[in-house]
């Protein structure tokens, strides 16, 4: 531990990380109330509460969508790349924003489902650094957050819940997953 706390101090940017058992409750953590820069990681988050709404009948996974602009944003995913005015199923709008981390599907699910209700869900789960306000993005989060968040998902994936198979599909199920190389024959979800 001494070795990885030596290593972890030598980073010339800050880093934050938690490594949690699910298995025997260990953890190995560092720096996890920093608030840094977290990337795609809220549309876990969002996915999460998206089929927890649609478990309870709030929408479904044949509900349709119809892109407009104000769906739009350029980066990862290729939702962007479609004609203003191409529908989705729900089910494509939350796969392909866990599988290829696609933004427009993300802010298609925010647009459906809304930002008070996620925000309230989120902040239930002791994750108030993944709310979603006043933007759709969370700019940073704290890694103890995702910990909680990702202990949350792997919960309901184990649950017999309507979407979990779902969920835990397009989490698992993701092209260049570089971890699932690494780790060999063993399911990684991210």
């Amino acid at each position: 531990l001494l070795e990885l706390n030596e290593i972890l101090n030598s980073y010339s940017r800050e880093i934050s990380l938690v490594a949690y058992s699910l298995n025997n409750k260990k953890a190995v953590y560092y720096n996890t109330e920093a608030s840094l820069f977290c990337a795609c990681t809220v549309k876990a988050a969002y996915s999460l509460f998206a089929c927890k709404e649609m478990d309870k009948g709030n929408g479904s996974l044949e509900t349709v969508m119809t892109y407009e602009k104000k769906h739009y944003e350029p980066g990862t995913g290729d939702m962007q790349y479609k004609s203003f005015g191409t529908s989705f199923k729900m089910e494509t709008i939350i796969d392909k924003s866990m599988r290829i981390s696609d933004n427009v599907g993300y802010l298609m699910m925010v647009d459906y489902f809304g930002r008070d209700k996620y925000n309230n869900f989120i902040g239930e789960l002791g994750c108030s650094s993944l709310q979603i306000k006043p933007t759709v993005w969370s700019l940073k989060a704290k890694a103890k957050d995702l910990a909680f968040l990702w202990r949350e998902i792997y919960k309901y994936f184990k649950q017999n819940q309507k979407h979990s198979e779902f969920l835990y599909n397009s989490c698992t199920n993701t092209p260049d997953n570089y971890a699932t190389l690494a780790l060999g024959d063993i399911d990684y979800s991210h």
